[in-house]
């Protein structure tokens, strides 16, 4: 017996059929548009709770991952007190494209700063910045202390050029090796302005980066990354800028949490090393058996623990 199935052609280069469709492409999704750009976001929990901003890595991640942080713990939730905001940045996630050049940390800054004017224009705010987030969260402290009433970094990246010259060789990018032919063929896409393609090779490199070098023991809960946004930042950059945010540090007086995990290049030997010191005054967690996503996806209990005890003290 022969059965025939039939099936449609579908054009990968088309929106939404090769990766998760943008803010652009699909008007159902939850967005706000700023000065410059269209930004995919959520809200949870309290309107009337003091506002929490939770910060994606990557660059290039989304924040998908990060919405265990939902989760109850204990009969205790963050939704119950605070109103938990997450939002992809520009050229990441279901946010906007944008070429190149207008991908910057100075822009994810600027986005920040309006999301925060709109959500809580008169109020202190929290950051939970995991990776690069924890970055994003440290520029916008060095520039508003006074608009920041405490913050919780996981695994932070560098806060400065300056620091990210220690950054441990698993975590550098191998200009001889397979990272730079993946690299060129994403820009290639990029310039043929194909973020489809170029959003879904990044995605598969990225599964191959945790399980090497993140001690990464948990399914990847990413969404859509934003391969343009990795590259000019955390490539580009992160690798080549000049830049510090740790220059108005020493103004902000809330304690910083930090927690780190050990099963990473990144983690809490290197992060007491060159990160923590940067605040003035600081806790850090040292988290066993998982990586650098597992304090999210693997350890959520017991990192929704420390983050309550934290938000207690506040």
């Amino acid at each position: 017996m022969i059965l025939c199935y039939s099936c449609e052609t579908q054009d990968p280069g088309e929106p939404g059929n090769l990766v998760p469709a943008t803010v652009v492409e699909d008007p159902s999704l939850t967005s706000i548009s700023l000065s410059g750009t269209r930004l995919y976001y959520a809200s949870y929990g309290n309107p009337a709770g003091t506002k929490i901003f939770v910060l994606e890595g990557g660059p290039g991640d989304d924040f998908r991952y990060l919405l265990d942080f939902n989760q109850s713990n204990k009969g205790w939730s963050l939704l119950q007190d605070y109103q938990v905001i997450y939002h992809d940045y520009r050229g990441c996630g279901l946010s906007q494209r944008h070429p190149k050049d207008e991908l910057t940390m100075a822009n994810s800054l600027k986005d920040l700063e309006e999301l925060v004017d709109h959500f809580a224009p008169d109020e202190q705010v929290i950051f939970i910045g995991h990776s690069h987030g924890g970055v994003v969260a440290t520029q916008y402290i060095n520039s508003h202390t006074e608009r920041v009433k405490g913050a919780v970094l996981l695994k932070p990246g560098g806060f400065s050029a300056t620091i990210n010259t220690h950054l441990p060789e698993a975590n550098a990018v191998n200009l001889l090796g397979k990272d730079i032919n993946q690299a060129l063929w994403i820009k290639q896409l990029i310039g043929l302005d194909d973020h489809e393609k170029a959003d879904y090779y990044y995605g598969i490199a990225r599964v191959t980066l945790d399980r090497e070098n993140r001690g990464e023991r948990c399914p990847s809960k990413n969404f859509r990354g934003g391969a343009a946004a990795a590259l000019a930042i955390a490539i580009d950059e992160v690798n080549d800028g000049n830049y510090d945010f740790t220059t108005h540090l020493d103004r902000f007086t809330e304690q910083v949490l930090f927690i780190s995990s050990e099963e990473s290049d990144l983690g809490y030997t290197f992060q007491e090393k060159y990160r923590v010191g940067q605040y003035p005054y600081q806790s850090h967690i040292h988290m066993e058996g998982t990586g650098h996503n597992g304090l999210i996806n693997c350890k959520t209990s017991e990192t929704l623990g420390y983050i309550k005890a934290y938000l207690e003290g506040l």
